[in-house]
């Protein structure tokens, strides 16, 4: 019971480092900006690289996220931008935004409140704020869930492994005596 209790404790460590250097990018496009943010785990990715492409995988811009880790480029209408960030040892992340992404839309209140924002007050000429998130698919919530259940799976197979091993010893323990 002690080793379970310590492999599980070691597997949630495990767990807590790694999200601390989880590597995300949000975006904002307001008018004729492009707005780029990266955080690493909780604090920005000050002077990581980005480079913006276009679907060729031409250049479209290239340079370092500033001391909060925004990066704002004139958007030129070109669609789909791939935007990749790459903030050292190895932390490298990739988004990809496609012409529905970035096209202007006729978007519902509860939308707009929805969109992170990263400079307050800001709005294009004609309202429309569009953006998103590299995580934007699952809330820490559900990361948090998905993680525990992976740990929770891991120890019910390794359960069910030593019981498997102490029922062999039984039935073998059992068969010398009748034997």
């Amino acid at each position: 019971m002690k080793r379970m209790l310590c492999a599980l404790l070691i597997g949630l460590a495990g767990l807590v480092f790694a999200q601390a250097h989880r590597l995300t990018v949000d975006w904002v496009c307001d008018g004729e900006i492009l707005e780029i943010r990266s955080t690493a785990g909780t604090e920005p990715a000050a002077g990581a690289e980005l480079s913006l492409r276009d679907a060729a995988g031409a250049l479209l811009a290239e340079g370092l996220l500033d001391a909060a880790g925004q990066y704002r480029w004139p958007w030129n209408g070109a669609a789909p931008i791939t935007i990749e960030i790459h903030a050292g040892l190895g932390h490298r992340r990739s988004l990809t935004l496609t012409a529905e992404d970035l096209k202007p839309s006729s978007t519902s209140a509860v939308e707009k409140l929805s969109t992170p924002s990263l400079t307050p007050g800001a709005s294009g000429a004609d309202g429309d704020r569009r953006g998103g998130s590299s995580d934007a698919a699952f809330s820490e919530t559900v990361r948090v869930g998905l993680g525990l259940t992976f740990l929770l799976a891991l120890a019910a197979a390794w359960m069910s492994y030593r019981n498997s091993r102490r029922l062999t010893n039984l039935e073998r323990q059992l068969d010398r005596h009748e034997g």
